[in-house]
This record gives C-alpha cells, structure tokens and sequence, in this order.
C-alpha cells in the first residue's frame, strides 16, 4: 500500500510539473506567405518564417523592419527588441563635407537653463554594410536673425555606428534653443 501511494505522489507531482511547464508553450503552425510591401513583392527566404497562432499571423520583426527602412537591434541587458525608424517625410540636416551622415527627426525643449533634445542619428549604408563608424559632430541651434542659441555635442565613441544603422539620441545642453529656426550639422570627425 505504501507503494501505491508513493506513486501516485510521484504521479501527481510529475502531472503537475508538466502542466506548469506546458503553459509557457504554445502551438503555432507554419503561415506559407509572400509579403508586398509598397508594391513590391519581397520574398522571406529560408532564415525567415511566418507563424499563424489563433488567427493571427506573427511575423518577423527583422524582415519587417528592415524593409521598411528601419534598423533594428537586440538589447540583451533590457531583454527589448529596439526600432528605430526616420519616416521618408522627415526632415533631416546633413554635413556638406559628410553627405552619408544625417540627423532628423529633432525636438527640443527648455528645461530650467538647459535644452532637452532627442534624435535620430544615421549613417547611410555604403557597399560594405559590416563597417562600424565611430562618429562626432555638434548641431548648431540658431534663431531667425542667425544668432547662436546653443550647441549640442555628441560622441559615438562609447558605442559606434555600424552601417546603415539608425540610433535614437538623447541629452541636453546649456542654454535655451527651443525656438530655433535654424539648426546647422557639423561633422567633427567620422572614422
């Protein structure tokens, strides 16, 4: 008898475990489709799949992302999936010395003495699309009749750029240059 109530113990310890690992499973089936993005057809490839999971498709956010123009990047230490995206009607300020550099999508805001700004910083991919660029440059803020507001600094030195990526920025400086009408790239150095 005691035999026959240790298993049924181990029977029902085993059944309850597996239940409780069974609910961070879930069934998906294999979604066999083609993807039109702006009218063009873009084929997935054998790296890419698409699931059908209750009548949803989920898709790869790589493939997506990229094919819409976006750069796309795995944050381990956040456990986050980041997006960055400049919309193709942005306007964005280039350096004439370093025309595959640009900086769009810029808001500012006063914040006691200083201006808060945020960003997008991108450089175009060339033919190589593995290289890494470390990258400075300010971007000058001026008002209507030409005055300098402020000047903001900014360093790729702690984690360079790789080709074709785009990176949101973000940070302040001294001064007041949120009712700038003007604002000026200046590409400092570009390796």
């Amino acid at each position: 008898m005691r035999k026959y109530f240790m298993g049924l113990i181990s029977g029902v310890i085993i059944s309850a475990s597996t239940a409780v690992y069974a609910s961070d499973t879930l069934q998906a089936f294999l979604f066999p489709v083609d993807y039109k993005i702006n009218e063009q057809v873009k084929v997935l490839g054998e790296e890419y799949v698409t699931l059908n999971y209750n009548g949803h498709a989920y898709v790869p956010v790589r493939f997506i992302s990229e094919n819409l123009g976006a750069y796309v990047n795995y944050d381990e230490d956040q456990k986050r999936i980041n997006i960055n995206y400049v919309p193709a009607s942005s306007d964005y300020v280039t350096d004439q010395n370093y025309p595959n550099v640009h900086v769009g999508v810029i808001k500012v805001a006063k914040d006691g003495s200083h201006t808060l700004i945020g960003g997008m910083v991108s450089v175009n991919p060339e033919s190589n699309s593995n290289v890494i660029h470390t990258l400075e440059f300010s971007l000058k803020f001026f008002d209507q009749n030409n005055n300098l507001l402020g000047t903001f600094p900014w360093k790729s030195s702690n984690m360079p750029l790789k080709n074709g990526e785009i990176r949101y920025i973000m940070d302040s400086f001294p001064g007041d240059a949120s009712a700038y009408s003007k604002v000026i790239l200046e590409v400092t150095s570009f390796k």
